[in-house]
């Protein structure tokens, strides 16, 4: 039994938090160096309601190749959390305990290849999880993708039925965050609305972001802001940090038209040289005169040097 581990033949420690911020590939090895050198097996309590998806590959990847053995006891292992808690050798659960699989979500930004391949990524991503889940388990992998898709909360009792653990453990104290008050909904709207911040060069408001009071998630309400544009908040978000991810996006949709903008016109000016007896116009944007034009008819604003600008 693996509460019943001797605690001088095991290094313990524990992983509690978002993976990315509080849960670090650095944090981890940290622990790992400490117990092979003490040449012990590691045994680590998790508590996380998700995070950052490639900290968590990388996390998995640093237990799985730990040359002693990995054991876990699960209080909350949900979306990147689950990724880890699948590197250990065997798994425990809590009475009060659960976990949590979906598929893999993202905020990113770039033309169609560039987001094409993104998705590829986040494809492969829940493969991969769906494959080691189904490996672990016995369970058909379509059966474990269905579940991915409809983001399934597992509590103790199926988790050890689906041979995810292989025992139920005493109940955590405090008894961990359950699916309303968790769901991966918020982690991903704080990293998604965090990083817009960041991005915005706004240390301020993302400083006040970080510390609003996720707890009230369960209130959450998912806001209609803008055409098109949906965003998960919760409650206790105020509306200046709902703009300034709003006004982000709307920024980061000029540039992207802007830059399309810009290059087709490189592309049209260098197939159409001046040719006498073309129109002449002046631009609207710096005054300059010109003496050809972009095409036959055509009196555009800006010039091609403010595009290019």
């Amino acid at each position: 039994m693996m509460e019943q581990m001797d605690p001088d033949e095991t290094y313990r420690f524990s992983l509690t938090g978002i993976v990315g911020e509080d849960i670090t590939l650095t944090g981890v090895r940290d622990h790992l160096l400490e117990a092979g050198r003490q040449q012990k097996d590691a045994h680590f309590v998790l508590d996380s309601p998700g995070g950052d998806s490639g900290t968590a590959v990388a996390i998995f990847y640093a237990l799985r190749e730990f040359r002693f053995g990995v054991f876990c006891t699960i209080h909350r292992a949900a979306s990147a959390g689950a990724l880890i808690a699948m590197a250990c050798t065997d798994r425990a659960i809590a009475r009060n305990g659960h976990i949590m699989i979906h598929e893999a979500g993202r905020i990113a930004v770039g033309n169609a290849s560039e987001l094409r391949d993104v998705a590829d990524s986040m494809e492969e991503l829940d493969d991969s999880l769906a494959e080691l889940l189904a490996e672990r388990s016995g369970i058909a992998i379509e059966r474990i993708r269905d579940m991915m898709a409809q983001e399934s909360w597992v509590d103790a009792d199926a988790a050890l039925e689906m041979r995810l653990v292989s025992e139920i453990a005493p109940p955590a104290d405090p008894p961990p965050e359950g699916p309303s008050q968790s769901s991966s909904r918020v982690h991903f709207a704080r990293w998604a609305i965090e990083a817009q911040l960041r991005d915005q060069d706004d240390p301020s408001a993302a400083a006040e972001f970080r510390s609003a009071n996720l707890a009230a998630a369960a209130q959450m309400p998912v806001l209609q802001r803008a055409p098109s544009t949906k965003i998960a908040l919760p409650a206790t978000l105020t509306d200046r940090h709902i703009d300034l991810a709003l006004e982000v996006r709307r920024r980061r949709r000029e540039i992207l038209e802007h830059e399309a903008q810009r290059l087709s016109a490189i592309q049209r000016r260098s197939s159409m040289a001046y040719r006498p007896g073309l129109p002449t116009w002046t631009c609207q944007d710096c005054g300059a005169p010109n003496t050809h034009s972009p095409g036959e008819g055509i009196n555009p604003s800006p010039c091609f040097t403010c595009l290019e600008n």
